[in-house]
């Protein structure tokens, strides 16, 4: 009997019970006398013959996370059981690289310090069941993932980040400086969720997902390549590159204003939340922006076409460079070019890509990883009840603030800001700057993130509650 194109093949356990192994395209069958669990094709990454001896790894999905798990046993038809064992890894691994090169960064200090003991326990043995070569560094300073992704070998197939997003932020960075930067930016990231708000990883794998590091380390092994846009921050002699947001106001106030708490984990932006609308300062600013789009209904259309397959308005320009001209801040900009200017009060600016920016906020539900745009929230500075009902009703997680009235979105291609007050700071990444004239541009498609669907996993359209 075959089950797709797939030979069945029998084997006694260890226990000596008699096991039935067979797969489809799709799905990995496991069957033992009455009872048959089926494993998406997917989730298995290993699948070893040698002397009579059967192992087949994969990940089953309990209630809340994947684990790791082994189906083991010894087959009489060593042939047979041979060429099984090679078909299904043929089917297991379709269209993907098998046994990648990593390069391994772990921050042992970020989130709840468990990043080191998560990797040796959890994410480690599934890296050694897909029969991964690791090369492992422990960070063990501020910048340390700078200075190693300044200088790392280009044949890794995957840099993978067990940390918060800064390290993230660091290693881009990192190959900002790099001697082949553009062959360097080409390398994808993929983000290890230990540290507070993991927002990539959130955005890579979903609400559901996004805090599971099994799932994660999935993503390693089986995830594609996908390109993103960057953003080149500039304040002063100053120059960084940016991944996923810039925040003035309450949003810097909650992420920075709350990096002692980082042992609460995530909790810690809620509580900074909080505490950020018992203040409800202003953000004093002027803000100027090069706008692409900001009728809110025309976005979600673009979004939709997106979705549907159809090309939508976009940058013109290929793949950007680190070396393209941006305008120095002493240059006035011109509003036939599309600039406008923003001087209204509020509350906070946030700016960035990527849906999620914690598990509890949704602020950019309509971005795109490569769209050229960055995407721009302005807050108005209205009454706090309007705000804290956000909580409340739960809107924060599903992107319905992009509705309000008093929130207004922005697609554009650049923007600057001018504080009128030097208290306070902007977070690049999460990393803070001091309160000064900066401006950030678009650096179309510059950046690779490793992904399971090539596309965010969740944005205002892809849950139909969202609509």
């Amino acid at each position: 009997m075959t089950v797709g194109s797939a030979q069945e093949l029998t084997v006694t356990s260890q226990h000596g019970k008699l096991l039935t192994l067979s797969f489809t395209a799709a799905i990995l069958f496991i069957k033992q006398q009455e009872t048959q669990a089926k494993i998406p094709i997917r989730q298995v990454i290993g699948a070893y013959y040698s002397e009579t001896s059967l192992e087949v790894y994969f990940l089953s999905k309990g209630k809340r996370n994947f684990s790791l798990a082994k189906v083991e046993g010894k087959a009489k038809d060593t042939n047979n059981a041979e060429n099984w064992s090679n078909a299904l890894m043929d089917a297991a691994y379709q269209g993907v690289k098998r046994c990648r090169k990593l390069k391994v960064l772990i921050n042992p200090f970020g989130g709840k310090a468990k990043a080191r003991s998560i990797f040796n326990n959890i994410v480690e043995p599934i890296f050694r069941a897909a029969n991964c070569s690791l090369d492992v560094t422990y960070t063990t300073h501020h910048k340390h993932a700078v200075e190693i992704a300044k200088e790392l070998c280009l044949d890794y197939d995957v840099l993978v980040i067990l940390s918060g997003d800064g390290l993230v932020h660091e290693a881009l960075n990192g190959f900002a400086l790099h001697a082949q930067s553009a062959q360097a930016f080409k390398i994808p990231v993929a983000p290890i969720p230990t540290g507070s708000a993991n927002a990539t990883s959130l955005n890579l794998l979903g609400l559901e997902d996004g805090f599971d590091v099994s799932a994660a380390a999935l993503n390693v092994i089986k995830g594609r390549p996908m390109k993103i846009d960057l953003f080149a921050f500039t304040q002063g002699d100053t120059r960084v590159i940016s991944f996923m947001s810039q925040a003035l106001g309450l949003m810097a106030e909650l992420d920075t204003g709350t990096d002692n708490w980082r042992w609460m984990g995530d909790t810690r932006f809620f509580l900074g939340f909080l505490r950020g609308l018992i203040a409800f300062k202003s953000c004093p600013v002027t803000l100027q922006i090069k706008v692409a789009e900001q009728d809110k209904s025309k976005i979600v259309e673009a979004l939709r076409l997106k979705h549907s397959g159809k090309t939508i308005d976009a940058q013109s320009a290929s793949e950007s460079s680190l070396e393209e001209f941006i305008p120095p801040l002493t240059q006035a900009v011109d509003e036939k070019d599309g600039w406008i200017t923003y001087d209204q009060p509020m509350l906070y600016i946030s700016a960035g890509q990527g849906p999620y920016i914690s598990r509890d906020l949704m602020q950019f539900p309509v971005s795109l990883p490569e769209d050229g745009f960055i995407d721009i929230a302005v807050q108005d500075l209205t009454h706090r009840l309007d705000i804290l009902k956000w909580v409340t009703d739960d809107i924060g997680p599903t992107g319905q603030t992009f509705w309000k009235d008093s929130q207004h979105y922005f697609k554009a291609t650049a923007y600057r800001v001018r504080p009128q007050t030097s208290k306070g700071y902007v977070t690049v990444d999460g990393e803070a700057f001091p309160l000064e004239d900066f401006q950030v541009e678009v650096l179309k498609g510059l950046g690779t993130l490793m992904s399971p669907y090539g596309h965010y996993a969740a944005d205002l359209l892809r849950d139909g509650k969202n609509l």
